[in-house]
């Protein structure tokens, strides 16, 4: 309730207001996929906005060996609750956490995800093709002529 004086008069006026409070934590991020050097994550919204719309979400990692989290999306705005984490080292295990943010500030982190290996998955290769220019002879003579051939180099895990 407010008590509003002017002039002589007074008044009691109530308002009805709510100011927004910051958003609980996401919920834990799942690591969905991962390549040699790369790991797509997704997780759940916070269960409690603030009373305000989220408006995006900072990335976190960190690899097991490290005691410092590192933001991994500078620069790029996520609103959606999944993200690519790129230019990870291949071979290294990560963990990564989620922060949500809304007008009224940041949340408290995430639980951190189970740690990942970074590493291409089995079952998938990097094929490279490249072409390379031969002299075939074709008889007749006449009909001799040059031959795109393609070597193909792989590499990966099979």
């Amino acid at each position: 309730m407010l008590h509003v004086s002017e002039y002589h008069r007074e008044s009691d006026t109530m308002f009805d207001f709510q100011c927004p409070g910051k958003p609980t934590p996401p919920g834990c991020p799942e690591v969905v996929s991962v390549t040699h050097n790369s790991a797509t994550l997704s997780w759940s919204p916070p269960r409690n906005d603030g009373g305000s719309p989220i408006t995006g979400y900072i990335v976190e990692s960190k690899s097991t060996s490290s005691f410092t989290w590192t933001v991994c999306n500078i620069g790029v705005k996520v609103l959606e609750p999944h993200f690519t984490v790129r230019d990870l080292v291949e071979g290294m295990t990560y963990e990564f956490r989620v922060i949500a943010e809304n007008k009224a500030g940041r949340s408290e982190e995430s639980p951190v995800s189970k740690p990942v290996v970074v590493r291409e998955t089995a079952g998938t290769c990097h094929v490279t093709v490249e072409p390379v220019l031969k002299d075939l002879p074709i008889p007749p003579p006449q009909l001799a002529t040059k031959i795109k051939m393609w070597s193909v180099k792989t590499g990966g895990v099979w």
